[in-house]
């Protein structure tokens, strides 16, 4: 093969393109010229003059092998590469446009990193889709930019620089905001604009104008260079690049970002502040929270090996910052052990909650073990069942392996058994499926595979279910138990009599055929209501069997327990059998009796008390021949109200009542205990006082406290009525209209005796 690369560029010329001799002449080329790299200004010139009128594959073979294999080479020199990248863009401005953007179309077809070597290409592939071509045409920019720059420094060359000043911006503004591909591209380019830009080592070992450009080379009467404009850019992308490092979520970026602060250090020492500083304070507690355990591993070991290298041959660039890089990797040697400590806990419980899961046993006297595991899907179950068992087999296989190799005697065909048994293995353990292959090198085989479980064995939904139940029974029953022994309210006429020594005279029921008025029991004798009052009735004549009258008050503990109604019944109905009786509306703090009764009365109880007189009768409104009322207060149809003051114990109230009981019975509809204290005043001169109880409201505390204040004031009790009244706001809603409709239909006063 001939030796002489133009003869080589020649031959390939002559042939069809794409054809194999032209192949085959393209490659004795570029073999050429790697033996002779000599030779490339001289043809460089040649070949991109080619570009303009050549097929397709030579000029792919010219941008792809040789234009960027030659720019980026590390093989040459900066001042080549700058000259080669000069005649590069002459040749791409004087080609057609068409055939350029043809050349652009074929490279990004291909799979390697490409991209062409001039200023024009770089204008119009920086900003390419395809993330191969961004990144090729970044390699090439930061290679050729320190050669670019020092180009301009000599010879100034005002739109050139433009265009350069353009590319860098375009790139500078991916590195802070573009994608990942984009900033990891952009990263070399940042890295060679940083130390192009800043000055270089005052060493002058260090410092070589020739391979190192810096800002030493800008003069001071530079038509269009300034030192300091280019120096604070730099020191801008130093900022942009440390505040990559801190707040990147992105792992790859910040490995990037420590791998080109670490570069800066020994050729420009001036930065070796502000870079060590940097990565002793970095942390991933600073922004790789969200990353994997292994993306945080890989930042971190970046860190330590940059640092590490920077303490060994940083030299005297970083003789200042020695004791922070050994006192950080210290820190970081024991926090990276803290993590790997943390990370073989949660593989050993892992693998703790795993082999919870396995359950092994030999059946009955024979060799067989029966392997199950427990897991969340039918699919999961047997998959891992198998691979268990797999494993297992595997093992055992790989025991004889070693055995086998140790021996003195050990055939070859007996090698490649042993391998496909361990082959089988492996794949039965990664797959979770068991094939029919036999092990004869395994101490244990496999006699039948684990098939896809019919049911769950695991949780025993049933069992589980059944124990819920049970438990939620014995638990419901423990709290009515619990419940009743600390409820005190009165729930049956048993519990009275049981636990407070009374007798429990009747249980009234609720009225549930209609709304329940002050002569239900007489009008409707039909109902439980009425029977319940006809036996109350007996009951409390029985009481007065002793005397010839009989003066009955009935009181409840609170507001609320039905009184007034129970009194107007019983008074309707102890008058209905021809008997003479008077109904005393007592309660002076609240005269329902009254408003429905007689709400024009003109005279009324609480006047007979405030009197001074002890030979006044109570004023009586005759209602029945045998039945006549008492009101509480007079006037009540025009809102009057008794006097606070009022006070039945009095000795004109015990003088009138005891000559109205000596003429006929008396029912008194008395005020709550808990309200006033007039039934204890006047309950003395009683034949017996009656306590009504609401069923599920009244307690048995507030009846034993009544019973107890009646007793201390020598009032005789009866017994007590269970009633099971309305609710209270319906009661209160019905009664108010009932007087209503009372104060209606009564336009004259009652007729007063």
């Amino acid at each position: 093969m001939s030796a002489d690369p133009l003869a080589h560029l020649q031959t390939a010329l002559g042939h069809a393109d794409g054809s194999p001799e032209q192949l085959a002449g393209l490659a004795s080329l570029g073999a050429a010229l790697q033996a002779a790299p000599s030779f490339v200004p001289t043809l460089w010139s040649a070949l991109v003059g080619q570009l303009a009128k050549s097929g397709p594959h030579f000029r792919r073979w010219v941008v792809l092998t040789l234009m960027e294999g030659t720019l980026c080479g590390q093989q040459h020199s900066p001042e080549a590469k700058a000259q080669r990248a000069l005649s590069c863009r002459r040749a791409m401005t004087c080609a057609p446009r068409p055939v350029v953007q043809q050349r652009f179309v074929a490279l990004r077809d291909l799979t390697l990193s490409v991209g062409l070597q001039s200023i024009d290409a770089f204008e119009r592939t920086v900003g390419d889709p395809d993330p191969k071509i961004r990144r090729a045409v970044y390699s090439c920019f930061a290679s050729v930019y320190p050669a670019i720059f020092k180009h301009v420094t000599v010879n100034p060359d005002e739109r050139l620089w433009g265009r350069v000043t353009a590319l860098k911006g375009r790139m500078m503004a991916d590195f802070s905001t573009g994608s990942l591909s984009s900033r990891l591209a952009a990263t070399k380019v940042v890295q060679r604009i940083i130390q192009t830009q800043t000055r270089a080592s005052a060493d002058p070992r260090l410092a070589s104008k020739a391979t190192d450009p810096s800002l030493a080379l800008v003069a001071s009467h530079h038509p269009f260079l300034r030192a300091d404009t280019l120096e604070a850019e730099a020191n801008k992308l130093i900022e942009q690049a440390v505040g990559v490092l801190f707040t990147s979520k992105q792992p790859d970026a910040v490995c990037a970002v420590v791998n080109m602060l670490a570069l800066l250090v020994r050729p420009r020492p001036s930065l070796a502040p502000v870079i060590v500083g940097s990565l002793v304070n970095w942390s991933p507690a600073a922004n790789l929270t969200e990353a994997s355990p292994m993306q945080v591993k890989s930042v971190e070991k970046a860190v330590r090996i940059a640092l590490a290298n920077l303490a060994r041959n940083g030299g005297s660039a970083v003789a200042s910052q020695l004791g922070q890089i050994n006192d950080y990797l210290h820190r970081q040697s024991g926090r990276m052990q803290a993590a790997a400590e943390a990370a073989m806990r949660a593989r050993e419980m892992a693998f703790q909650n795993f082999s919870d899961r396995v359950q092994v046993k030999r059946l009955g006297q024979s060799y067989v073990l029966e392997v199950s595991f427990r897991g969340l899907t039918p699919a999961d179950t047997a998959r891992l069942t198998n691979s268990i068992a797999a494993s297992y087999i595997r093992d055992q296989v790989l025991v004889h392996a070693v055995s086998e190799q140790r021996g003195t005697e050990f055939l070859q065909g007996r090698i490649s058994l042993i391998q496909a048994e361990k082959k089988a293995a492996d794949e039965a353990v990664a797959t979770g499926v068991i094939t029919d292959f036999q092990f004869p090198d395994s101490d244990a085989r496999i006699v039948g595979a684990a098939l896809t479980p019919l049911a769950a064995s695991y949780p025993q939904t049933k069992l589980i279910v059944l124990l819920g139940l049970v438990f939620g029974l014995v638990s419901g029953i423990a709290a009515i138990a619990v419940l009743h022994n600390f409820d005190r309210t009165i729930r049956s006429p048993g519990q009275i009599r049981r636990l407070l020594g009374v007798d429990c005279l009747v249980s009234v029921p609720r009225f549930r055929t209609g709304r329940l008025t002050d002569t239900t029991a007489v009008t409707q004798p039909d109902t439980e209501f009425a029977l319940a009052m006809r036996l109350l009735r007996t009951v409390l004549f029985a009481a007065g069997a002793k005397s010839h009258q009989v003066s009955i008050g009935l009181v409840g503990c609170q507001e609320g327990e039905g009184c007034s109604t129970l009194s107007a019944n019983l008074a309707h109905l102890m008058a209905a059998s021809g008997s003479p009786l008077a109904l005393v509306d007592a309660n002076l703090g609240q005269p329902d009796l009254t408003r429905r009764i007689a709400p024009r009365a003109t005279a009324g109880l609480d006047g007979l008390v405030l009197s001074a007189s002890t030979g006044a009768d109570l004023p009586e409104a005759m209602l029945t021949p045998s039945l006549s009322f008492v009101p509480a207060v007079a006037g009540v149809v025009t809102g009057r109200k008794a006097d606070p003051n009022a006070f039945l114990g009095t000795q004109a109230m015990r003088s009138a009542l005891s000559r109205l009981s000596a003429r006929r019975d008396v029912i008194l509809d008395l005020p709550a205990l808990d309200a006033s204290p007039d039934a204890q005043a006047i309950g003395a001169v009683l034949t017996g006082v009656v306590l009504v109880a609401t069923l599920n409201r009244t307690k048995l505390d507030q009846l034993s406290e009544a019973i107890r204040a009646l007793h201390s004031a020598d009032t005789r009790v009866l017994g007590i009525v269970l009633n099971d009244p309305m609710r209270f706001r319906k009661a209160r809603r019905l009664a108010r209209a009932t007087a209503s409709a009372g104060m209606q239909n009564q336009s004259q006063p009652a007729e007063m005796s």
